[in-house]
């Protein structure tokens, strides 16, 4: 990778991953904190309801790009091992 395109990852944010409830969204950061990631949150919800779970409570976690292939890599992992609930993982160029 050229000095350019390095530059240019540290600006870049990619979504890694879609929590439907603040619990989760707070652990996915906290796993991604755990291996030096970091990660922006942006909630998605509906302010006219109080809900805060499902689709009215999402929330996207984004990484800096060149993470987001080990970002996504560990929160696959810990969907399968059941550390969180099976959100959803979101698919990047491979």
């Amino acid at each position: 990778m050229s000095r350019d395109d390095q530059e240019a990852s540290e600006l870049v944010w990619t979504e890694v991953y879609i929590a439907l409830n603040p619990v989760e969204a707070s652990a996915v950061n906290g796993l991604l904190e755990a291996e030096e990631m970091e990660s922006r949150q942006r909630d998605m919800g509906v302010s006219l309801y109080p809900v805060t779970l499902g689709p009215l409570g999402e929330t996207r976690i984004s990484v800096r790009a060149r993470d987001a292939d080990e970002a996504r890599d560990l929160l696959r992992q810990a969907v399968a091992d059941g550390v969180l609930p099976g959100g959803l993982v979101t698919e990047g160029p491979r």
